[in-house]
């Protein structure tokens, strides 16, 4: 499953946003840990950022 896939499931699902927001965190993190590169950590940071913003914006309009 691609990032994008989950992102898109995630969309599409009922969860509530502090469950999700606690799984993705413990998730994320476990994925910024696991990998060894400083500036995959941040390019990967900045596209979570980016998607979470991004939904935001569309759920806030």
């Amino acid at each position: 499953m691609s990032l994008l896939e989950v992102y898109m499931a995630w969309l599409s699902s009922p969860k509530p946003w502090g469950m999700w927001m606690k799984q993705s965190l413990i998730y994320s993190t476990g994925l910024i840990r696991s990998s060894y590169s400083h500036g995959f950590t941040i390019i990967f940071g900045r596209l979570i950022g980016f998607c979470t913003g991004f939904s935001l914006k569309i759920t806030l309009q």
